[in-house]
């Protein structure tokens, strides 16, 4: 798995992975709740003062998704994985039926938000006789739609520079398109990689 990034809520700036040749910057994951983490040299594996991001978004919305019993027995990897969903997953809703479908992840929640799941991958037709996903998206016959655009993702990951600014005061932090890096950057590794072969 590659490096990820965010673009502070409060400054819009990209968060410098490490690795990325980038002066590191101090940041703070806000909680809800009211908690700071700050990191001072972002890795770039989605860890804040010791927390992980996304196991945090999962942990801020199991209450709203009625997870609370599923968050307490699930391992590190499934409050993940339910954190990446509601952060940069995708829910799919045909266009012709109304039915919201979600493609490789299966949460218990889903039954409750009326949504189905798609066995198996985008490959591979969603039943006996049907297309796959891969070609319902492509003939624009399911739109995709954002966990939050549903209403799965009430509390967003919120990164800021200012440790004075509470949560309910700034927007989600969008991911950073560079991954952390700067054009630069990736673009001198790239070449790296290249001379390499």
């Amino acid at each position: 798995m590659g490096v990820f990034s965010w673009i502070t809520s409060d400054t819009k700036r990209s968060i410098p992975a490490w690795g990325s040749g980038r002066a590191p910057i101090p940041v703070y994951l806000l909680s809800p709740t009211g908690e700071r983490y700050q990191e001072t040299d972002y890795d770039g594996y989605g860890i804040f003062g010791g927390v992980d991001a996304y196991e945090m978004v999962a942990k801020w919305n199991a209450e709203h998704l009625k997870l609370i019993d599923w968050f307490k027995n699930a391992d590190l990897e499934e409050r993940r994985s339910l954190g990446i969903f509601l952060t940069v997953g995708s829910v799919y809703e045909d266009v012709e039926t109304g039915q919201r479908w979600s493609v490789m992840f299966n949460f218990p929640c889903f039954e409750d938000w009326d949504i189905k799941v798609a066995p198996g991958n985008y490959g591979q037709p969603i039943g006996d006789g049907l297309p796959t996903p891969n070609a319902l998206i492509s003939a624009k016959r399911w739109r995709i739609l954002d966990p939050v655009d549903v209403g799965l993702l009430k509390y967003p990951i919120k990164l800021v520079q200012s440790p004075d600014i509470s949560y309910d005061a700034v927007a989600a932090s969008e991911p950073c398109p560079n991954q952390g890096f700067s054009m630069t950057t990736r673009m001198r590794n790239k070449a790296r990689q290249i001379q390499q072969l």
